[in-house]
């Protein structure tokens, strides 16, 4: 007799570790909240780890001095180029101003003094505004928009008046001529055209297949037809 196999079920398990980091956690919470400034349109232009208050104020023309080594930001304005710049006199003499305007109106925000390397950026006096202030004006802007735009009229246009002249030619004359007026849809009016120009380019292509005898043969079957059917019965005796 066979022996009997016991069999065992496999079972896969999984081997679980719990791995614990030495290291100290990062405490987030204790990080710095971002401040969102955006320009006199509207437009988001600085995202920056501080307020315009906690800024140096530059003497000379009162612009708020961002120290790109101290504070952490990102400018979404235009970027420095050599075409965008200005020569501004002041009391040491002439200085020249590397500009960067806002994405949307074009407005100069910011200004640095080389194209490349700068430590310090300066932004003008009064060109940035907090998010939360500037929310409520672009608001009020797109309301009173749409105010304006519902009480503008609406045009209605009058029902298209078409003039269809219809025309007829056969060996080079003019056998009729038809002219009516429609007061229809413009719809009905072009589908009523087009039915009219299948009908006459079809009467033409007949006209042309007759005069080259393409189907002179119809006809001529036609005119048998026709002659045999008003023949006269005769008697049934042969002349």
């Amino acid at each position: 007799m066979p022996k009997k196999v016991d069999t065992v079920k496999k079972v896969q398990r999984r081997a679980v570790y719990n791995v614990t980091d030495e290291n100290d956690r990062k405490d987030y919470a204790s990080e710095k909240p971002l401040f969102l400034f955006n320009c006199l349109c509207g437009e988001l232009a600085l995202i920056l780890d501080c307020t315009l208050e906690e800024l140096p104020i530059r003497e000379r023309d009162h612009s708020h001095v961002l120290d790109s080594l101290i504070h952490a930001h990102k400018i979404t304005a235009l970027p420095l180029s050599p075409a965008n710049y200005t020569y501004i006199k002041t009391d040491k003499g002439i200085e020249r101003q590397y500009r960067r305007y806002c994405k949307n109106c074009n407005l100069p925000i910011f200004y640095a003094n080389k194209l490349k390397h700068n430590p310090a950026t300066f932004i003008l006096k009064g060109g940035l505004q907090p998010k939360d202030k500037t929310e409520p004006v672009r608001a009020t802007l797109y309301s009173s928009i749409e105010a304006k735009n519902k009480k503008l009229p609406i045009e209605v246009k009058p029902k298209a008046r078409k003039m269809i002249q219809n025309s007829e030619t056969e060996e080079g004359v003019d056998t009729a001529v038809t002219v009516t007026t429609i007061e229809d849809e413009e719809d009905e009016a072009e589908a009523r055209e087009i039915a009219d120009s299948y009908a006459a380019n079809a009467r033409i292509i007949e006209t042309q297949m007759i005069r080259r005898g393409l189907i002179k043969k119809r006809f001529v079957d036609e005119a048998n037809e026709q002659a045999t059917r008003r023949r006269v019965r005769g008697t049934l005796f042969e002349k």
